[in-house]
């Protein structure tokens, strides 16, 4: 299989003058199997399980 190189798409939702992006969470998480998000002055953890399900906790 070759590798694919990930890129940000961004599309317009119909009905909506802001631009919604997609990025693959590959590349979000930078090979590691979480990363913290930063929001509103609170921490959240992004985690991928084992089943590969993707989980959000505060």
């Amino acid at each position: 299989m070759r590798d694919q190189q990930h890129k940000t798409a961004a599309r317009r939702r119909p009905g909506d003058s802001t631009v919604e992006r997609t990025i693959p969470v590959r590349q979000l998480l930078g090979g590691a199997g979480s990363v913290q998000l930063e929001h509103g002055g609170d921490v959240y953890r992004l985690r991928i399980t084992r089943n590969g399900k993707l989980i959000l906790t505060k």
